[in-house]
């Protein structure tokens, strides 16, 4: 019985390895800014960032570097690009706690905050990452040392361009081309080739005794 259990236990190990899924990782990443300037973030005012896949992803999480004097709520939101994110379509939203920094250390009072589990799959394109908080005191520091190409500012009379030179600080988790089996999918030849050799030890051994 015990060889039978260490088959077993074996096919499953094997079989779980086949179909496990794949760690997220930091997929963008414009670094963490050095200057101490930054615009801030209103009910009046969202600041965007414009990224771009290259390739089917699952968003896993999005973060900006964000600095605030008080805690605060703040949001995330993913739109499809555009010239602003008014010409895209929403496709994910979400708030979140900001907490202060007000005693950060280091030359820059801020921190990576932002919301975790999006699980939010998104085509090859190109997309904009909107940043909001009620709170006068959040706002996000320019200077990272690789900013996106385009990021924009929306006030009360629309959305304004900023360039690059804003240069947020902001961070994309995820996974690259995802996996996705829909329930009762077939599973994919690799799977079927390690459970069937998990099957022949378990027969084996059966055969043995």
């Amino acid at each position: 019985m015990t060889k039978f259990k260490h088959a077993l236990m074996l096919s499953l190990l094997a079989t779980g390895t086949a179909i496990s899924t794949p760690a997220a990782a930091t997929l963008i990443d414009t670094g963490e800014p050095t200057s101490g300037a930054s615009y801030s973030m209103v009910s009046t005012q969202s600041l965007a960032g414009l990224f771009t896949l290259s390739e089917r992803t699952l968003i896993t999480s999005v973060q900006g570097f964000i600095g605030s004097n008080f805690n605060a709520n703040g949001s995330i939101a993913i739109y499809s690009g555009g010239v602003n994110p008014d010409f895209g379509s929403l496709l994910f939203s979400a708030n979140y706690a900001i907490f202060s920094t007000a005693f950060a250390a280091g030359p820059v009072p801020g921190s990576w905050q932002g919301v975790f589990g999006v699980n939010q799959i998104l085509a090859a394109g190109q997309y904009w990452a909107v940043f909001g908080s009620d709170s006068p005191n959040g706002r996000m520091f320019i200077g990272a040392p690789n900013p996106f190409s385009q990021y924009a500012a929306q006030i009360p009379g629309g959305w304004n361009q900023l360039g690059s030179q804003a240069a947020l600080g902001v961070r994309i988790d995820g996974i690259a081309r995802p996996v996705v089996n829909p329930p009762g999918a077939v599973p994919e030849p690799g799977t079927w080739a390690m459970m069937l050799i998990g099957f022949g030890a378990i027969g084996g051994t059966l055969r043995a005794r």
